[in-house]
Formats: C-alpha cells, structure tokens, sequence
C-alpha cells in the first residue's frame, strides 16, 4: 500500500497521469479486489498536500542497485545531453528516461549500461520523491542560467547601444532591450 510519496513509484505516477483508478494505485490491486476494511486503512493525508523536493543525494539506492547523480551539468556528456533533450519534449510520458539520463549506475558512466535498460529499472522501481527532487534541483539550475544569460544579454545590448551612433540601429537595440525585460516579467 502507497503510504507516501516516498512509496509511490515512477509507474504509479504514469498511471495516474494515464487516468488509471487512484484506490488502485494506492492499494496495489484491482478495484474488484479491494476489500472494503483495505479503504479505512488507506492513509491519504500526503495526497492533500504536494510534495515538498528537497536537494538530492549524489548517491541512491533504488530496488538495490546503487546510483549516482552528478549534479554538475558540465559534467554531462554529449550523449546524455542529446537524450536529454530527445526525452524532455514529452517528459510525462518519457519521466523515467529522463531520470536515467541523470541516475546512473554506480561505477559506471553514462552509456556503459543500456539507458533505456536504466529507465525501465527505474519506472518500476524508483520513488516519485525521488525523481521530483533531481527534477525540482535541474529546473531551478535551469531557471538560474536563463536569468543569468539575459541579464548578461542585456548588458551585453546596452553596452553595444551606448556605442551605436546610428538612430535606426539604436532603436531596434531599444526593442530587443523591451523583449528582454518582458520576458524577464513572465
């Protein structure tokens, strides 16, 4: 029984995005199967809440496989960065190949095990909690690089304004300078 996000599985969570029953998931088996003392023992309390992520661990152990996260992203290969970015254009149905691109085996290097073999290993056996903490830590490093390449873009921009003699020129740097600072607002 599914007690906490800790519990719930990669899988789980696919299923539930998939419209699977939630009395299923969270007991573990069918609804004709369910017996009806199994609901009042169902805890549901961490359903009402969202979980909280927290700064992940460079080392886990899922299903009883050690792996490590390299929380460095200059530290990633061509390889894993090209799965990456196959993978994150549909990331709910792809959630577990995209965690395999960042849980890797330990004592490996990305590649020297099937990556896909990876994400499957994962989907069945990896927690939500889990993947929403290496997925929370890379979203806000990526957020923090998008903020930090328009700031310089726009110092990089009125820089080049403050030279520009030309008027015409000047007001296309102006515009772009309003883009900028719009989609800073967003």
């Amino acid at each position: 029984m599914i007690t906490s996000y800790n519990d719930l599985k990669i899988k789980d969570f696919k299923d539930l995005l998939d419209g699977k029953n939630p009395l299923e998931i969270i007991v573990g088996k069918p609804l004709n199967d369910i017996l009806i003392t199994e609901i009042d023992n169902i805890s549901t309390e961490w359903l009402t809440k969202p979980y909280e992520p927290k700064m992940p661990s460079k080392r886990y152990n899922i299903g009883g496989k050690e792996f490590e996260v390299e929380l460095d992203p200059n530290k990633m290969t061509v390889s894993q960065y090209l799965d990456f970015q196959t993978f994150i254009k549909d990331r709910n149905k792809y959630i577990s190949n995209l965690l395999a691109c960042f849980l890797i085996p330990k004592g490996e290097k990305y590649g020297d095990s099937d990556p896909l073999e990876n994400a499957k290993f994962l989907e069945e056996n990896c927690s939500y909690a889990i993947c929403q903490d290496i997925n929370f830590f890379f979203l806000k490093l990526l957020e923090t690089y998008i903020h930090n390449t328009r700031e310089s873009l726009e110092k990089s921009l009125k820089k080049i304004l403050r030279k520009e003699k030309n008027p015409t020129v000047k007001k296309q740097i102006i515009k772009q300078i309003i883009k900028l600072k719009m989609l800073s607002n967003d």
